[in-house]
Parts: C-alpha cells; structure tokens; sequence
C-alpha cells in the first residue's frame, strides 16, 4: 500500500494549555499546535478493505455525482441531494432512517483561512468558515452526540419546508432511546478530484480513549452547547492514518461520528486535512453533510 509522509496537528489537552475558545472562533486556529510526523497510507486498490465498523470509515462509489452548483442552494442541498444522499446511506450502512444535520462546503486552503483571520479578535467569529481543517477531532463527542441532536429537536422547526423535512424532531428523539443509531459524515468532492489538502481518516482502533478528550466544560456551557472529540498526539503505539488518492466525484468517503452501540465496533474515526509533498492541481474542494442515520431493526444499545 503506497503511501505519503507529512505532519499531524495534534492538540494539547485544554486543561493544560487554558485554551478556552470555541472551535467556530478565531482565537481557536492560533493555539500551540504539537505537530507530529505522521505516515498517511492510500487506500486506492484497497477501498474493500476498511468499513464503517471496523475501521469507522468506508469509501463507497456514487455514481450520480451533482455539480458543484447544486451545494451553492440550501433548497435543492436539502431536497435533491438529501434524497441522493438518503438513499446511498441507506444501500451502504442498511438504516432505515436518514436525517441531515448540517452541510459543510469546504473551499479554502487552511493556510488562506488563517490569513483570512488575522485581523478578528481572538473571540470573534469569522463570517466565512469553508477552510480546510488540519488537526484531528470527531465532530460529536459521546455526550455531545445526544446533547446535539436533543438541541436540534427542541428548537422550533425553521420555516422553510425544504429545511424542515430533513431535521430531527420529537419522533426522531422516541426512535433513537429505543433504536441504534449513528451519526455519519458523507463526504464527497464537488468540483475536481482531490489532488492537494486530502482528508485522512484514522483506523478507530488505534487511538484509544485515552487519546481523546473534550472542550472544557465552561466552553460547552457558553459556546458551543455540545461536546467535540480532539485528538492529543499518540500515548502508547501509534495512530493508523489513511487517505483516498485522486479522490472523484463518483466515490464517497462515510466518516462514522457516534454509535450508539455498545459492541464492540468502531464508534468514531478521527479525521483531519492535510499537506503532502505529492499535492497538486487546483485546491480542494469538498462538501460534508453531517447525518443522523437509524436502524429501527436493531435495539439502541
């Protein structure tokens, strides 16, 4: 399996470095970074090889890829697309449900978004947040998985219809105390094959628990109002990081967040964008599109 040599920006624990700032603000991006090198393995040839509960991640073929145009409306992300999306989650994982959180087009370079930042103040949120992130995290942390998507249900649907049909609610939230469920990152290029700034994800298995922790509580009270995994440089053995190369239009990557499941199987697959000596070509662009998936056959736990 061939592979490329770069760094991790591993993060130190907050509770040592006093970082406090929420993720979404700018002071977050200007924290000491513990930069590690790293051994990014490609898994073109080999995509059979990893799965979603194995591995926490698995590439699947989309055939029907959408332009680019079709991630510049919120209607046609949240009808057309999500109903595209829907289906290939449902072939690929076997759920019965699909809900979409939030959609994340990403466009600009890490090192453009922190020149794009260098004049807000450290508490300030920029307005345009497409950059690529390079330092390893899970979206939704255990507790923050839950806590996220109670929020989401418990807010007043938003008026758009287009918007509506896609977000959990009160029905949702009665599936999932008695069902698995899942939140899974779909994840897809949109414009061109990526050639620079690819997404490694990391085998579950080799980061142990030990190997994450959570924002501090006061920054989930006041910011955020959900937990996040980050992921702290390896404390025993090493990380197993794995990337697609040339990723198409026509291949997907599914990035498992949370698991309800108790099992045994991977539960989350850290992820981070990153710099190797091979890049090439115009810069990444990519679309995520955050789900909730459930199984209605299986109990939750």
């Amino acid at each position: 399996m061939a592979a490329v040599t770069t760094t991790i920006n591993y993060l130190y624990p907050f509770e040592d470095t006093k970082v406090n700032f929420s993720v979404r603000q700018a002071g977050f991006k200007r924290q000491e970074w513990n930069t590690q090198p790293a051994t990014v393995h490609d898994t073109r040839g080999h995509e059979q090889d990893f799965t979603l509960d194995t591995h926490g991640f698995q590439f699947i073929k989309d055939p029907t890829p959408f332009p680019a145009s079709t991630f510049e409306s919120e209607e046609l992300v949240h009808t057309t697309y999500a109903d595209h999306l829907t289906d290939q989650l449902k072939r690929s994982t076997g759920c019965s449900k699909v809900y979409l959180l939030a959609t994340k087009v990403r466009d600009v370079t890490w090192k453009d978004t922190l020149a794009a930042e260098a004049a807000y103040a450290d508490t300030e949120i920029p307005t345009k947040q497409s950059g690529h992130i390079q330092y390893p995290h899970v979206d939704y942390s255990y507790e923050g998985a839950p806590m996220f998507i109670q929020r989401l249900a418990s807010q007043p649907p938003p008026p758009d219809f287009h918007l509506t049909k896609t977000l959990p609610d009160d029905e949702t939230m009665k599936i999932i105390q008695k069902h698995r469920w899942a939140m899974i990152n779909y994840w897809q290029p949109i414009r061109n094959p990526v050639t620079r700034d690819a997404l490694a994800v990391c085998d579950a298995r080799s980061v142990p628990e030990e190997d994450l922790f959570e924002d501090l509580p006061e920054t989930i009270r006041e910011v955020k109002k959900f937990g996040t995994w980050y992921v702290k440089a390896p404390t025993n053995g090493e990380h197993k990081w794995y990337y697609h190369s040339d990723m198409r239009l026509d291949e997907a990557l599914l990035i498992k967040c949370f698991d309800s499941k108790l099992d045994g199987r991977a539960r989350r697959a850290p992820h981070t964008a990153f710099t190797g000596s091979k890049d090439h070509g115009p810069v990444r662009s990519s679309v995520e599109v955050r789900t909730l998936v459930c199984w209605e056959d299986e109990d939750v736990e």
